[in-house]
């Protein structure tokens, strides 16, 4: 495709060379290069990628982005130069013209809130599957594409990779695309250009305030994409956050809930570890559900999956058995061991609200001791340390016994985390004991299991790596339980 067709609806200023070229690639990623690509210098939190041009032109990039204030080195007549206002609006629309707007040609579903995307990914793409649809999905598991997966390492990835996905998926001939939007994709403008027909809101509690500063920038964030969306707004309607956002859009809005008044609400009728039975209740009628997953929190993410499906018209058996067909979604309330004396409970709940729905889920459960193996990974400046003290102050307040450990530290010190974290479980009268190598402490919880015991092991869920000074270690929460029973 032609630079010059890429560059439709974006402003820019050309500083030297043809827009004329044929272009084969729009990447932000110098590693990444081929031969005739457009390179977009993006300017990151601690990498400035107009320091990677000479690399990227090396590789064979022949068309440079750069923003105004980048300072680049001397290039060749022949590579051509464009500034605009900013790099990530551009990557964004460069790619969304590169795939041929393939957001366009297919149905496409945003999910945004602190916790449950994945979630609602799941179940949304088990409905479509009832309904005899396909759906493609982009989330925290990675990029789902018919029967191809691929792992992204990221909620959301960058915007070339999204419209490439996309593109994979109209190729493929599916209906829907699913996709979690994180508050860093939609304030990096990683979504700009797509083309959103529905928006889901789970709920809002404090996460990534080192970016977002503020839960009303926070907020703000998450709220663009309800800006994005031209059909259909499903708002949890019992967040406080979920009420301001349907307040600003009562016209498309359809509400989900358990204990307020909601278009689509749920009526519990039986509650165990191995899942819920409750009456879905909608303006099309009454439908008796089962979800293979405990607790209100999976109600309520079944309900937000359910509201969507009631503005597709999807009926409410096809419904009914999306959601069954749902039999366990990885790092999410996964129950990976389970014996006549213990449960153990893998999730990836990583946030103070997070780690309370889930501890208030598993309490109903536990005939003894509710037991946690948790850390805390977060930027070490005032909102660090306000979550730290947020998840311990629930972890003495619900868990009978808390062992605190390491999460993913990167370059933090993991003993001064968990030593942080320990004295704030102290302070609310907690018992606990701290344990920085987080597969010792997992290996010591579960010597310390004792008949009617629940263990939960909480922050990592699905991942299957620990990041300890910049390296990504293999680590599998579930394959240290299984090693551990198959000792014993």
């Amino acid at each position: 495709m032609k630079l010059k067709n890429l560059l439709n609806n974006l402003s820019y200023k050309t500083i030297q060379g043809s827009l004329e070229l044929e272009i084969s690639q729009v990447t932000s990623d110098s590693r990444k290069v081929e031969p005739r690509a457009v390179f977009v210098a993006i300017k990151g939190f601690e990498l400035d990628g107009s320091k990677f041009i000479p690399k990227a032109v090396e590789n064979g990039a022949i068309a440079i982005i750069i923003e105004k204030e980048m300072e680049i080195e001397e290039l060749p007549q022949n590579v051509t130069i464009l500034e605009v206002g900013n790099t990530r609006v551009a990557l964004a629309c460069l790619s969304h013209n590169f795939y041929n707007k393939p957001t366009e040609k297919i149905h496409m579903v945003g999910v945004t809130g602190t916790n449950g995307k994945t979630s609602i990914t799941t179940f949304l793409d088990a409905i479509i599957k009832a309904h005899q649809k396909k759906a493609g999905i982009i989330g925290t598991l990675g990029a789902k594409i018919g029967k191809k997966f691929t792992k992204t390492g990221i909620t959301t990835p960058e915007s070339n990779d999204i419209q490439r996905y996309a593109s994979q998926m109209v190729k493929a001939g599916l209906d829907y695309l699913v996709i979690e939007a994180s508050s860093h994709s939609l304030e990096l403008h990683r979504v700009d250009c797509c083309d959103f027909n529905d928006a889901i809101f789970t709920n809002l509690s404090p996460d990534h305030l080192e970016l977002h500063k503020t839960m009303e920038a926070y907020f703000e964030a998450k709220a663009l994409l309800f800006e994005m969306a031209s059909d259909n707004l499903i708002i949890n309607i019992e967040d406080d956050y979920g009420q301001k956002l349907f307040n600003s859009h009562k016209d498309k809005a359809i509400t989900y809930g358990i204990n307020h008044p909601a278009d689509i609400r749920a009526e519990i009728k039986e509650e165990t570890l191995a899942g819920s039975k409750f009456d879905l209740i909608t303006p099309k009628g009454k439908q008796e559900v089962y979800i293979n997953l405990p607790g209100e929190i999976f109600v309520m993410n079944a309900l937000a999956a359910a509201a969507w499906a009631y503005t597709a018209d999807i009926p409410l058996e096809v419904v009914a058995k999306g959601l069954n067909d749902v039999k366990a979604i990885k790092g999410r309330m996964e129950l990976v061991h389970q014996d006549d004396d213990n449960y153990i409970v893998i999730d990836f709940a990583h946030t103070e609200d997070g780690l309370k729905k889930v501890l208030e889920s598993l309490r109903p459960f536990t005939k003894n001791r509710l037991i946690l193996v948790f850390g805390v990974y977060s930027a070490n400046d005032d909102s660090g340390h306000d979550k730290r003290k947020g998840m311990a102050k629930v972890a003495a307040g619900l868990a009978d016994y808390s062992i605190v450990t390491s999460d993913n530290p990167k370059f933090y010190d993991p003993q001064e985390i968990v030593k942080e974290i320990s004295g704030y479980i102290a302070s609310e009268g907690g018992k606990y004991c701290q344990i920085v190598d987080r597969e010792e402490a997992i290996k010591f919880a579960l010597k310390q299991l004792l008949p009617g015991d629940v263990l939960l092991i909480a922050g990592k869920g699905h991942e299957t790596t620990q990041n300890i000074a910049g390296k990504e270690i293999p680590f599998s929460e579930s394959d240290i339980v299984k090693r551990f029973y198959q000792a014993s």
